[in-house]
């Protein structure tokens, strides 16, 4: 139940999520923390077309397994250009230990389904 909050009534949830009882008690699912990435359009186009599955990134905001993704894309010069509607769940997390540079992650990546 680790991905879970007690909630005390479940008629009045605010994320709208479904309780789930256990032991007598009610639980929701944790809301997902949206991390907001800039990234080039050339890259974003590769990854919304689901060739592009993995991102390097900074290790500066605690990535975790199921957080999800929200993409800025930006033009060569840094500019914003659009917020992509598409969101991305991390689907796994390899760190320094596993062979990255250190403060460095490579995060897998796909499109989310959820809401």
């Amino acid at each position: 139940m680790n991905d879970f909050v007690f909630i005390s009534n479940p008629d009045t949830n605010e994320q709208n999520a479904v309780p789930v009882k256990n032991n007598g008690q009610y639980f929701i699912e944790k809301p997902k923390t949206v991390h907001d990435l800039k990234i080039f359009k050339r890259f974003y186009i590769d990854v919304h077309l689901g060739k592009k599955k993995c991102e390097i990134r900074k290790n500066d905001r605690g990535y975790r397994e199921g957080d999800l993704i929200q993409f800025t894309i930006i033009n060569n010069d840094y500019e914003i250009i659009e917020q992509a509607v598409t969101k991305y769940i991390i689907t796994h997390v390899l760190n320094f230990e596993q062979g990255l540079n250190d403060g460095y992650v490579a995060l897998s990546i796909e499109k989310y389904k959820g809401k």
